[in-house]
């Protein structure tokens, strides 16, 4: 069974420098983790295994891979939302 990826790509991706920046993160679907970031944004022809749902072109709006998990680390919140994975 092939890996199920949700795509997000754009042109202010900001990772680690703090720099938005031209990129593409890849993330696995079922863990919700990072497995890839391209840097360069794609185009939906690059990843023709990657259903509509799942792919995103953010344009110039921001790209904040990670921040999720960042702000989870500070307040974890109730426990009923300790496993959710947010797209």
């Amino acid at each position: 069974m092939s890996q199920k990826r949700a795509v997000f790509t754009g042109r202010n991706v900001v990772l680690d420098d703090g720099q938005p920046r031209a990129a593409t993160v890849i993330a696995d679907v079922q863990s919700g983790k990072i497995v890839d970031i391209l840097d360069r944004t794609s185009v939906r022809a690059d990843f023709p295994d990657v259903d509509d749902a799942h792919w995103t072109d953010a344009g110039s709006h921001f790209i904040l891979p990670g921040i999720v998990e960042y702000i989870r680390y500070l307040d974890p919140g109730p426990p009923y939302a300790a496993n959710r994975t947010c797209f």
